[in-house]
This record gives C-alpha cells, sequence and structure tokens, in this order.
C-alpha cells in the first residue's frame, strides 16, 4: 500500500517513512508498466503558507476512468471541501468493479477486478489516499508512490529513471512526475483498447465438495477489506449520474455536464520553510495529535503489533500544523489513517488470524467454505471513521446524547448550516426541470426526519409580498450536501415568468437552517440572477406572466403579436 495524507505525506510501497510533497498541480501517483493502470492525483495551495493538498484523485484501469474529485470546489475561502465521484468513461463499468461510500460520504472506495484497491478519506480541505496494488504489479510500478519490489533504495525512481536520495522534501522527484496542464485523466480519456488486448484473465473458485466452479469477476479481488466492508455499493447510482452528466437529458443534476470546470492550481514553485514559533506551540500540537490517534478504536491492539509507526503518522500531524500555524481541521484525518494502515498491515500478517471451526462464518469466503482462518475481531469491527462524540462498539458509533451521524458530529441542539446552493446561478426550466435543488451543508445527518422547507414568495400587488410554504423530502447526498424536491413552479404552468423561493432544511422537521435562495425562471425572455433580479431580453415580451418571441401571435386573438419596439408588456395590435 502507498499512501499520501494530510498536505501531503507520502508513504511510498516499499518503506514505512514519508516525504512531503509541496507541489502544486498535476501528478503520476503510480501506474503500471506491464497493464492499462494507472492513478493521477490534483493537488491544491490550501494555506496561505505555501502548503500543498490533495483535491483529486483520477484512476484508470483498462477503459475505466473513475474521479473522486472535489477541486471545483476549493478556495483559501472554502468552509469545507465539496468531492463528487464521477465515471468519465464512457459506458457502464467493467463487471466486478465496486464504488462504495460509508454512511455520511466521508470515505469513497473502488475496488477495482485487478485487485487494486483505492481509498479516499475526504476533510474539510484535503483528501487522504491510499492505494493497494496486486502481486500482479510486482516490479511494474511507477510514479509518486515508488517501484513496489521490496527495495527501499529505489522508491524514488523519477519519471526519466534516476534514482533520487531519500529525503523529506524531495522536489526533484516528486515534480519528475508532473502531468502537463490538460494531459491527465482528468482532462482526457486514453486511447480505448479493444477487449481482446484488455489481458483480465477469468479467476475461478473451486468447491470440491459441492462440485461448484464460481467464476464470477469479484473472485479475483480477494482483498479481506472488501469482505468485511460494511459501506454502501454506490457503483449503480454512479454509473446512473455519470450518464445523466454525460448526456443531454433534460434532468437535474448537481453539477455541470461532464463535470468540465477551468481547473487553476495557482504557482507551482512556491517554497515552504516554515518553524514553530516557539516550543510550547510544537510541544502542543504534538499531543493534539498523539491524541487524535488514540482515538482509533484500534490503537492499543494496532499499536502493540508494531506494525504501525505511530511515529511517523503523528509527525505527518504536526508538520500539518506547523505549516497551517495550527490549524486543527487536519486532526480529523489521523486517527483515520492510524486505522487504515493498521488494517492493511495487519490483515496482510497470517500470524492474526485465528483458526475456524467449520461451521464457523468467516466474512473473506464464501458460506460454502469451512475451516478456514478468521480475521481477528478489532479489525472487523472496527469503525469506517473514528467517532468523535461516541464509542465504537461492534463497528459503529454509539454516539453520547445530543450527537447523531455516522461518526457523532452532528449537534442536534443545534440546527443545520446552509451554505448554499450547490449550482449558485438561477435555474433556467428551458435548460433543465428545476424540480430539485442542491444545498451545501454543515451539521447534518441522514435521519428519518431529514426534510427540507419550501417557501415561495406570492407578490400581492399593492399589500406587498407573503410566502406560501410547503415541506418536502429532503435527500442525503453526504455530510455537505442535501437535495430538496421543489414544487411545480408558476413558471412551469406559465402564470409568471420567474418565481422566488427560499429553501431551509432540518434533520428533525423541527429545528431549521437558514433561508437560502432559489430562483426559477423562463430564459426565453428574460435572464435572471441568483438573488432573482430578472431583466427582459431585446425581441421579447413578458406579457400576463409568459414569455413570447418578437412577431409571436396572442393564442387567443391572432391579430395581434409581440411586438417590442411598441410595447414588451402588452399585445400588440397588427
Amino acid at each position: 500500500m502507498c499512501s499520501c495524507t494530510g498536505d501531503p505525506h507520502c508513504t511510498p510501497f516499499d518503506r514505512k517513512e514519508t516525504f512531503h510533497m509541496y507541489s502544486v498541480g498535476e501528478f503520476v501517483l503510480a501506474k503500471s508498466k506491464s497493464r492499462p493502470f494507472e492513478v493521477h492525483m490534483r493537488t491544491w495551495k490550501c494555506n496561505p503558507r505555501g502548503a500543498s493538498c490533495i483535491c483529486g484523485v483520477a484512476a484508470r484501469e483498462v477503459n475505466d476512468v473513475i474521479l473522486i474529485d472535489g477541486c471545483h470546489s476549493v478556495g483559501l475561502n472554502m468552509k469545507q471541501m465539496r468531492v463528487t465521484t464521477h465515471v468519465k468513461s464512457k459506458g457502464r463499468l467493467a463487471a466486478g468493479t465496486l464504488i462504495k461510500r460509508n454512511k455520511d460520504g466521508r470515505i469513497i472506495e473502488v475496488f477495482f477486478t485487478s485487485g487494486a484497491y483505492l481509498k479516499v478519506l475526504i476533510n474539510r480541505r484535503s483528501l487522504g489516499v491510499y492505494l493497494t496494488v496486486p502481486s500482479d504489479d510486482f516490479e511494474n510500478t511507477a510514479g509518486i508512490c515508488g517501484v513496489f519490489n521490496g527495495d527501499r533504495s529505489d522508491d524514488l525512481t523519477g519519471s526519466d529513471g534516476v534514482k533520487h536520495r531519500f529525503e523529506r522534501i524531495p522536489y526533484l522527484f516528486t515534480n519528475s512526475w508532473r502531468i502537463q496542464k490538460g494531459r491527465s485523466l482528468f482532462d482526457q480519456l486514453p486511447t480505448k483498447i479493444p477487449a481482446r488486448q484488455a489481458n483480465n484473465p477469468v479467476f475461478c473458485q473451486c468447491n470440491r465438495r459441492k462440485g461448484k466452479i464460481d467464476c464470477r469477476p469479484e473472485n479475483r479481488q480477494r482483498n479481506p477489506v472488501r469482505k468485511i466492508n460494511r459501506n454502501k455499493d454506490i457503483t449503480d447510482e454512479v454509473n446512473r449520474k455519470s450518464r445523466l452528466r454525460r448526456s443531454t437529458t433534460f434532468t437535474d443534476t448537481d453539477t455541470d455536464s461532464d463535470m468540465t470546470y477551468n481547473y487553476d492550481y495557482g504557482d507551482p514553485t512556491t517554497p515552504v520553510n516554515i518553524k514553530w514559533s516557539s516550543l510550547a506551540q510544537m510541544r502542543a500540537a504534538m499531543k493534539l495529535c498523539t491524541d487524535a490517534a488514540k482515538a482509533s478504536s484500534a490503537f492499543t491492539p494496532c499499536e502493540k503489533s508494531g506494525l504501525v509507526d505511530v511515529k511517523e503518522i503523528v509527525d505527518g500531524c504536526v508538520d500539518d500544523m506547523k505549516i497551517t500555524n495550527g490549524d486543527k481541521t487536519y486532526l480529523d484525518s489521523v486517527a483515520s489513517t492510524f486505522d487504515t494502515i493498521c488494517q492493511e498491515e495487519i490483515l496482510k500478517d497470517p500470524k492474526y488470524y485465528t483458526a475456524q471451526t467449520d461451521d464457523a462464518s468467516d466474512p473473506t469466503v464464501t458460506g460454502e467454505t469451512t475451516g478456514t482462518m478468521g480475521i481477528p475481531s478489532f479489525i472487523s469491527n472496527m469503525c469506517s471513521t473514528p467517532c468523535k462524540n461516541g464509542t465504537c462498539v461492534n463497528g459503529a458509533c454509539v454516539c453520547d446524547r445530543n450527537w447523531i451521524g455516522d461518526d457523532c458530529s452532528v449537534d442536534t441542539t443545534k440546527p443545520p448550516i446552509a451554505i448554499g446552493l450547490i449550482r449558485s446561478e438561477a435555474c433556467d426550466i428551458r435548460a433543465r426541470p428545476c424540480r430539485v435543488v442542491f444545498l451545501g451543508m454543515e451539521n447534518v445527518a441522514d435521519t428519518p426526519g431529514l426534510s427540507c422547507r419550501v417557501k415561495e414568495k406570492v407578490d400581492l400587488g399593492p399589500h406587498g409580498s407573503s410566502f406560501r410554504t410547503f415541506t418536502t423530502k429532503g435527500h442525503f447526498q453526504s455530510y455537505a450536501e442535501v437535495s430538496c424536491e421543489v414544487p411545480e413552479s408558476p413558471v412551469h404552468t406559465g402564470l409568471k415568468t420567474s418565481s422566488t423561493y427560499q429553501i431551509s432544511v432540518s434533520s428533525d422537521s423541527t429545528t431549521w437552517s437558514s433561508d437560502v435562495t432559489f430562483v426559477v425562471y423562463d430564459s426565453l425572455c428574460q435572464t435572471c440572477g441568483a438573488d432573482g433580479t430578472c431583466t427582459l431580453k431585446s425581441q421579447t415580451c413578458s406579457i400576463n406572466g409568459k414569455c413570447y418571441a418578437a412577431g409571436e401571435h396572442n393564442p387567443v386573438n391572432l391579430r395581434s403579436m409581440c411586438i417590442p419596439s411598441l410595447t414588451a408588456s402588452d399585445w400588440s395590435s397588427t
């Protein structure tokens, strides 16, 4: 396994020591030289002092390209990153490929049919990336993750074949794996490989006792992490949403089609040379980072195993806090990093498995197989994310009073926080249905009572205006996003050319967030801003709440038509 976390600190395949990567841009994290597999990453300047963070990962196996991307939402003033999982390649993913997500959307996992496994932890301002490659790639990898061959001395081999000496900030090495702008998997698809050249052998399981042979694609992937995984399979959902984005289908989505946007990572050569302002500040950071690691539900057995370098993880956290002048948001990822590394190392070592009786059920094998070795309970009962205000019990967080959510991070004594619309522009009924709106959120959980309050502004003429209120179903997208259903508006029925709504969200249908303005309009005769301010277009008319183009006749009186040069608000006689 190779990992890059924090700002970021990267641990290659063959060593436990980390190096720091402060460059911004697009890089080859890893690629196979023997098969069509590669992973690219994007970094951005996530701190004014010069630190960089990973904001996106693009993974390719054969003809499949999967993006886990938050780069469209980054900025030094952002409160939290909003990450989208998207299939960029055309068509469905290869059979056996799985995309999984934990309940609150902070963890995305991709299980490839080759046995490769990609795990992404989503933090407020960065992604933590963990890549496991199969034995097929032994002696055949290259990139930031190094050469997977058991030899520590060549981990820092550049793209030109030069072996760099190991150092904490290897600028020359990391920059040798920089990808030219516009040439990464984020921007373009690789040449399609014909099926006959894909080199995907079939792996079968034989059950001699029952005389059955099982050759399903997932048998290729024998990683026990896949078998004990409790996260939700979102493969079909991601496939469906990706098809909608790529197509011209008239539908409401939370992003523009095909996730195209201008990615500007700024100055790629900003030097970083930050020192602690005091010894006391450094010691305080050390304690905070150590305590964050101990928050792992498996800290004691993992530390005792000697397989996890606790000091290396803590030092990476301390370095994050030094560069960011004590930013505590990086503490969130420490226990998750510890858990991921511990799980990987323990599951690779057979001595930690226990013998099972014939009638025992082992999650790493099919139910038809008996007499197997079982995974240690402290690994199989790990929580997917550390419980911030609760206790991990049998793989799930039991939250303290007044706290809810997958990781017990949502405070029920406070209302949800609505940050704004995901798509900030007004909604044009000629471009999409405008029946679903996506809101950026904080302090919200996936609960049975998740709902939306939609207040429609009603014009009362000389008496001002009021609001008509509806309560609709809220749909939890992730810890940072909720979608709300919107009733059919007067714009849809032709009674108005624009309509303004105030939308708020509640986890319990009682305590509501602040309102967010959502505008629906007809672009035939006007342009509207997100605040509801509309401007009539030239050569159009707005008559009785409907839009008409110049020259259109009155549907009930063909002797009158829209003549904007005479009046744009009423019919003109012909």
